[in-house]
């Protein structure tokens, strides 16, 4: 950890003991800042880059403790509390509202240092998350590529991030429109440093011939850094399974320091089963699933159907300049028996055909899925369709009325303990629904 890293505001009352403290944390690296109250800290703003506070408890005007509340208002750095044995107890109470630690009067320096040491390292942490979660709200189009609210994308959105520092080679496995390769390009720009490439290699076309040209691709690929993206690889001809296990093999046995490429590979088959059917190599599997993610299809998580129906329907009305059509009740209980074979992409032609229909006067969901259905495509039973139907009409209510029950209800024209009964039947998370 560099000194900018270790850089500490001191705020003691007593002068000899700032001091003293003072010479002990530059001697052991640390930048140090003294302040002798809490007021003048505030006011003169010596936090700012700051990554560990250090304060009494007891002090004229603004104690450490009310200090530390202060500091909580805002994101701050971690804050270690001075105290006497006297006020032990109160530390301690500080620290289940929020303060990093204590140490008690008279201290044991090594004790001091690898308190100040620990919280500083967490700040840094805190601060890298932080800008990890930024960075992705604002450049790297995760939610783009995986939009929704259900559980299971909000778990997998999450489990992306956490890939953020590593290399490993990735599978993405996914029916056709979950957005694979969407997914993989958000994943290499999280990653991606301003001179890295991605290059995408179609599996299923995969031959003799430009297999030399990605030879090619895969050495400068090498040398600046970058994703190599293998689309379809349960597409890949056996036949060519081999010379290509060759060419990402030196990636795959590179070091974690080494390692300038990441690989990233779709699939919309399950891999073990053609394993099992002998239709893939082993070694070529066991190099590409170091980590395996699932992006589940649409029909799976019906919380998000109706949600990104109204978004794609927004975004669209600017698109042809036309106001967007408010969904119907029969609107709702076709998107949510609808089997969504084409998963999010299907979804959004279905809007735009919408958006199309606007014109004609017939912007319903029936007449824009009329083209997809094949005439054998019936909906699932009845209770089904009620069921989803319901489901979406009461988590539309209970947002829709801040998660308070009674006007829910009243809402819905039906007794609070009828919806108790309903949420628990359905399956209901209503804090999940903010």
């Amino acid at each position: 950890m560099t000194n900018i890293d270790k850089h500490i505001l001191v705020v003691d009352d007593d002068p000899s003991m700032r001091d003293s403290l003072k010479q002990l944390l530059e001697t052991t690296g640390w930048n140090v800042t003294l302040s002798e109250s809490a007021e003048t800290a505030i006011k003169s703003g010596q936090l700012s880059n700051v990554t560990t506070v250090l304060t009494d408890v007891k002090m004229p005007g603004m104690s450490g403790l009310d200090f530390m509340a202060e500091l909580k208002k805002k994101q701050s750095p971690p804050v270690v509390l001075i105290s006497a044995h006297g006020d032990i107890t109160k530390a301690v109470e500080a620290i289940h509202n929020g303060a990093y630690s204590f140490v008690a009067k008279p201290f044991d320096p090594h004790q001091l240092l690898q308190t100040l040491n620990n919280a500083a390292e967490q700040h840094r942490l805190q601060c890298e998350a932080h800008q990890l979660k930024r960075c992705l709200s604002e450049t790297i189009g995760l939610e783009r590529a995986l939009p929704g609210s259900s559980a299971s994308i909000v778990t997998l959105r999450e489990e992306i991030v956490n890939l953020h520092p590593f290399n490993a080679p990735l599978l993405l496995i996914g029916e056709t429109g979950t957005n694979k390769k969407l997914v993989a390009r958000a994943c290499h720009n999280m990653r991606a440093k301003s001179d890295s490439t991605f290059i995408t290699l179609q599996c299923s076309r995969l031959s003799d011939e430009n297999l030399i040209q990605y030879e090619i691709d895969l050495r400068t690929l090498k040398q600046i850094g970058g994703t190599l993206l293998l689309d379809h690889i349960d597409a890949c001809p056996i036949t060519m399974q081999p010379a290509l296990t060759r060419l990402i093999e030196p990636i795959i046995d590179a070091s974690s320091v080494e390692r300038t490429v990441t690989i990233i590979s779709t699939a919309e088959k399950d891999l073990v089963s053609l394993l099992d059917e002998s239709h893939l190599l082993a070694e070529l599997y066991f190099m590409i699933s170091t980590v395996v993610l699932t992006i589940p299809p649409l029909r799976d998580r019906p919380r998000d159907i109706s949600e990104l129906h109204g978004q794609f329907l927004a975004l669209l009305s600017k698109v042809y300049q036309l106001d967007p059509p408010i969904p119907t009740t029969a609107d709702l209980t076709e998107l949510l028996s609808y089997n969504w074979p084409g998963n999010v992409r299907e979804l959004r032609n279905i809007a735009e055909r919408q958006m199309l229909g606007v014109r004609r006067g017939d912007p319903s969901v029936a007449t824009a899925l009329a083209i997809n259905r094949e005439p054998s495509d019936v909906p699932p039973t009845l209770r089904t369709a009620i069921a989803a139907l319901e489901r979406e009409l009461i988590a539309q209510a209970i947002k829709a009325n801040q998660g308070r029950m009674d006007p829910t209800a009243r809402a819905l024209g039906i007794a609070r303990r009828t919806l108790n009964e309903k949420i628990v039947k359905l399956g209901l998370d209503k804090n999940t629904l903010f």
